[in-house]
């Protein structure tokens, strides 16, 4: 079994007060999680959203796996005019040795995220994120793939070892760690009926890492956004909506003097492509991975293109779009044969998941 396959013992993430099966595997609480995410007793539609969500945001990061870092022009000429599932190289600087469909940094912590919530019931601390990054990193690391590991995420963890509190050691994280794996937040809450319980969830699972207002604010965008579109909501009205809890979160972490987050999105909503930013910037990738969306509403598989063409952070901007645009169509949007490889090469859990997620939603705290 590869990195991304292998069972990991659940001991070894128990620090935190749970047992977990690191990502990708399911939740071993089962029990528990039965007498509240009854398949039965779930909207059908919703629930097609969810799978396209968590679904997208997989074959967003596979897609761009292995360009990340790459110019536009590199993008283009490895992929030689036809986007598709391909190997890293092998002296790709972060993705290296990773063979074609693999996941990457942003779907593990998404499950990651995910496995939280369900063991927890929506009651994370920010200290059991902080303790599933830090053994996800060791495990990186004893890989050879540390690199995988955003510089915010690397920095804060780093502050936590050496003694810094939880409530400032993220106080620099303003990179798209925040907003990449937020998916099963917006998934678990529903952003209309649960608008606070929903902003205090995102600053509880960033808090270690991306403890800053402007990563509040882009994680918080992507979150409600997600959540709205899974019920339904037309994106546009869903964008208006996500644009003012992003503001509100923009008032919560350590100051940076960024523009707000809705003011730049509209900015490159209004914007050529090419205009588009792709670093990572939380205020640069959560942007341009809306703008990818809304610019191609009519297909989501073309909006994972145009992302990974930009070049930049391509596995994250384009996990990003996916997620969002996963929970606007369903999983029938995406193509059948992409599904499949992506679910089957990484072991993904896509149903279990799906279920467990949405069963939280109509959770009483």
């Amino acid at each position: 079994m590869d990195h991304l396959t292998r069972e990991v013992n659940p001991t070894h993430a128990s620090r935190a007060g749970i047992d977990l099966i690191i990502p990708i595997r399911p939740i071993l609480n089962h029990r528990a999680i039965a007498r509240y995410s009854d398949p039965v007793s779930l909207d059908v539609d919703q629930l097609d959203r969810v799978r396209g969500a968590l679904v997208g945001l997989a074959l967003g990061d596979a897609l761009g796996m292995p360009v990340q870092g790459y110019s536009q022009d590199k993008v283009k000429e490895f992929f030689a005019g036809t986007l598709g599932f391909r190997d890293a190289e092998a002296h790709h600087p972060y993705a290296h040795g990773l063979r074609a469909a693999r996941i990457t940094d942003d779907t593990e912590q998404t499950f990651l995220v995910a496995d939280l919530l369900i063991a927890t019931r929506r009651k994370i601390r920010p200290i059991q994120m902080a303790e599933l990054l830090e053994e996800w990193e060791q495990r990186q690391i004893s890989l050879g793939l540390d690199d995988l590991l955003g510089p915010s995420t690397k920095r804060a963890l780093a502050a936590l070892r050496e003694g810094t509190s939880i409530e400032e050691s993220g106080k620099l994280g303003t990179t798209n760690g925040a907003a990449m794996r937020i998916a099963p937040v917006g998934i678990a809450f529903d952003a209309s009926s649960q608008q606070q319980k929903l902003l205090d969830c995102v600053r509880v699972v960033g808090m270690a890492t991306h403890n800053t207002d402007i990563a509040n604010a882009g994680a918080t965008l992507v979150a409600s956004l997600i959540s709205q579109c899974i019920d339904g909501v037309q994106p546009y009205e869903a964008l208006e909506e996500a644009f003012r809890h992003a503001d509100l979160a923009q008032s919560f972490g350590y100051p940076t003097g960024s523009e707000l987050i809705s003011e730049s999105t509209k900015r490159s909503l209004g914007e050529d492509m090419s205009e588009w930013p792709t670093g990572v910037s939380i205020s640069e990738s959560v942007p341009t991975a809306i703008a990818c969306v809304l610019t191609n509403l009519g297909s989501p598989w073309k909006a994972l293109e145009a992302a990974v063409s930009l070049g930049g952070d391509t596995d994250t901007i384009a996990s990003i779009t996916g997620g969002i645009g996963g929970a606007i169509h369903g999983i029938g949007a995406w193509p059948k044969e992409s599904v499949s490889q992506v679910v089957n090469t990484n072991s993904l859990l896509i149903d279990d998941y799906a279920i467990r997620l949405l069963g939280l939603r109509n959770l009483e705290f």
